[in-house]
């Protein structure tokens, strides 16, 4: 561009006809110096992009571009009138990298602008747009092809955030800093600051170690009388601290303390001392109730503590009544006559209309009940006439009252128990109330489950009226024996001895010993004779029919023939009549099983054994399918002959389950449920049952032991079922 020296302004006009570029030069006051056309150089601002995207709305700031005209990279700043013409003012970008760096004091600062496309606008040091000038390109720069770490690491505004950061670049510390700075209404520019930190606060950094050193030389003259004032001021807060540390680690050990002369000192270590003896106490007593299993010395630890914290002279304790009218005592203490016996001491009646009000108050308001001396019943027992009563209700989970905690106490310590003490108690009976449904709950279950199992052993001997009542007899008797043993002061049970737990092992051990025997039939268990048994009496009818079809016979030999026997063989007949009844004879009473069976009966036996007897009637008629199913199809001819004592393959009757066969245990089941067998049932030595049947009853070990150890016995009951 050809310009006269003391031009200031240049003004261009392009003819789009003749396509002349004319220019024309002013000095400062608009004289116009010059005027040239400038051939060979074609521009039409109506193809720039900024005239296309103009708009009357507003004023807007284009995208930087290579100026051809001036050799220049810059900006223009259009708006378009409504008639259609465009104005627009060009603006360096080295001009506006100019202001950066002017407006920048420390040449060690960095400041670039550019847009959301990191298109670049302005940038501190605008050598680089003059050499970007010089060399002709017409590329726009961008934020990437600023070769500076500083200006890569903050690239991306949303990551860095609008907010100072301090970056190490090059072994030195620079403060960042990214602002968005508004162009137009709608064009926003981000505007990155960095400068280095010991550029940024030099002249603080100055002041403040002035400060410092003036600082020291003071702290120096007076810090050894500081130190110790501090030091004695600070003794009994160090103290106090330890304390509440203490405190939180639950650990009450006394901590010597030094007594302060100032006076918020003082009132936060005796707050201390107050706090810890008051968690420390309700600690112990909850610990205690905690432990406590037995529900009367659980009461009685209730009242007797509280009764100490709270310095009362008489502590009481009432449960409801199961029918909801009475308050029953449970536990009452008076100072001065000890522990009472409650069951000596009146209930109080809730239906009494002289307490209606505090009926009403205390079980559906759920408030404590406090009642001058003047106006306490006659029977709340108390130290004195003068006592005033203070009843806290006890509330389980269920938010219903189940009884009142009480302490009588006169005028003197009424503010230690109502003021002092009220969130104390409160907080106890809420722990007691709990404690006590739980343990009521837990007494409660044990007599149920203790009901349960004699009513179990009580139906276990009602089925078997012959035991004698043996399951409810063996309790008492164990219990009496193990009682006995544990009152020996010498010999080998001098040291015998079982506690609370224990004993209630043995009792339930004792009622369930024997809970076994629910498995076991009936049948076997009173089986009093050798061949009783589940015994299908068709056989004995049919048996009668034979007779009838023999009686049939006889009578007609007996026309036919009477007048033929002769004496002789009427006497022999008789024989073998007495002979069979003596045989018979032999046969009930060894059917008793009540005598030992020896070798000879045996013997005898057997050779009865050997007798036949003819039958007519086939023997499966009338017969159930399941004792069908024992012949296995057997075919049987009629009439035929067969022993007067038998045992035939049906009367072995087959298991219906398989039982469990376990290793463990010495008794073990045999291939048939049970052998109906005639023989083998009497050729039992000893007593009424075969092996089968004896199996099935001692099986009841077998299945008491399986029933308790299929129970969650709780841990202090874990040996019941040895």
């Amino acid at each position: 561009m050809n310009v006269d020296d003391v031009a200031e302004f240049a003004a261009f006009s392009y003819n789009v006809n003749t396509k002349e570029l004319v220019q024309k030069s002013y000095d400062a006051q608009l004289v116009m110096l010059d005027t040239q056309v400038l051939k060979g150089i074609v521009i039409d601002p109506r193809i720039a992009n900024w005239f296309k995207s103009s708009s009357p709305i507003q004023a807007q700031v284009s995208e930087p571009y290579f100026m051809p005209i001036i050799g220049r990279s810059g900006i223009t700043i259009h708006r378009k009138s409504i008639n259609g013409t465009a104005f627009g003012a060009d603006i360096l970008l080295e001009e506006v990298s100019e202001v950066l760096r002017d407006s920048d004091e420390n040449r060690d600062a960095l400041r670039v602008m550019y847009d959301d496309d990191f298109n670049v606008y302005g940038y501190s040091q605008p050598e680089l747009f003059k050499v970007r000038d010089a060399l002709r390109l017409r590329t726009i720069l961008k934020l990437s092809d600023i070769n500076h770490p500083l200006i890569s690491s903050t690239a991306n505004v949303v990551e860095f955030g609008p907010v100072a950061k301090e970056i190490n670049y090059e072994g030195e510390k620079w403060v960042v800093k990214i602002d968005r700075v508004r162009g137009t209404r709608d064009q926003m520019f981000n505007l990155v600051m960095a400068v280095k930190s010991e550029h940024l606060l030099k002249e603080s950094n100055l002041v403040a170690r002035r400060s410092i050193i003036g600082s020291l030389i003071a702290l120096l003259a007076v810090l050894p009388c500081i130190y110790f004032a501090s030091q004695w001021l600070a003794r009994p807060i160090r103290q106090a601290t330890k304390k509440a540390k203490s405190i939180e680690n639950f650990k009450f050990n006394a901590v010597s303390q030094h007594r302060s002369r100032v006076s918020e000192i003082k009132e936060m270590s005796d707050s201390l001392r107050s706090m810890q003896s008051t968690i420390k106490r309700f600690l112990s007593l909850t610990n205690s109730m905690a432990k406590e299993d037995d529900l009367e010395r659980l009461l009685a630890l209730v009242c007797q503590e509280t009764a100490e914290a709270t310095d009362s002279n008489s502590s009481y304790l009432y449960l409801l009544s199961t029918d909801e009218t009475l308050l029953e005592p449970r536990f009452v203490s008076i100072r001065s006559q000890g522990v009472l016996d409650p069951l000596k001491q009146p209930a109080i009646p809730l239906t009494d209309p002289l307490i209606e009000q505090e009926v009403h108050q205390f079980f559906q308001l759920k408030q404590p009940v406090f009642t001058r001396y003047t106006d306490v019943r006659t029977y709340v027992p108390r130290e004195s006439e003068s006592d005033n009563t203070l009843f806290i209700p006890l509330i389980n989970r269920k938010q219903q009252v189940i009884g009142a905690l009480g302490l009588g106490f006169d005028d003197a310590h009424e503010n230690t128990v109502l003021l002092e003490n009220r969130e104390y108690l409160e907080t106890l009976a809420a722990y007691a109330s709990v404690t006590i449904e739980t343990q009521t709950m837990i007494n409660d279950q044990r007599a149920l489950l203790d009901s349960f199992i004699q009513v179990m052993a009580g139906a276990i001997d009602t089925k078997s009226p012959y035991t004698g009542t043996h399951c409810q007899k063996v309790p008492v008797l164990t219990e009496m024996l193990t009682l006995a043993a544990q009152q020996q002061t010498h010999g080998k049970y001098a040291d015998f001895s079982l506690n609370d737990e224990e004993w209630q092992e043995l009792h339930m051990a004792a009622w369930m010993h024997d809970c076994g025997k629910v498995t076991i039939p009936e049948h076997i268990i009173d089986k009093s004779t050798k061949l009783e048994t589940i015994y299908n009496r068709i056989h004995e009818i049919r048996t009668r029919f034979e007779v009838l079809k023999r009686d049939e016979e006889l009578s007609m030999y007996r026309q036919r023939f009477a007048d033929a026997i002769s004496e002789q063989e009427r006497r022999q007949l008789q024989a073998k009549l007495e002979k069979l009844d003596q045989e018979f004879d032999l046969i009930a009473e060894i059917n008793l099983g009540s005598e030992f069976l020896d070798e000879n009966k045996l013997n005898q036996l057997e050779q009865i054994a050997t007798r036949t007897w003819q039958t007519t009637i086939d023997r499966r008629k009338g017969l159930s399918w399941e004792e069908l199913a024992r012949f296995d199809n057997q075919h049987i001819d009629v009439p035929r002959t067969e022993p007067v004592l038998a045992d035939h393959h049906d009367q072995l009757v087959p298991w219906e389950k398989e039982p469990k066969r376990e290793s463990r245990f010495v008794l073990q089941a045999g291939a048939y449920q049970n052998n109906q067998g005639e023989m083998y049932n009497l050729s039992v030595r000893k007593g009424t049952l075969n092996s089968e049947e004896r199996y099935i009853i001692n099986s009841h070990m077998i299945e008491t032991i399986r029933m308790l150890e299929s129970l969650p016995f709780p841990r202090h009951m874990k040996n019941v079922h040895c």
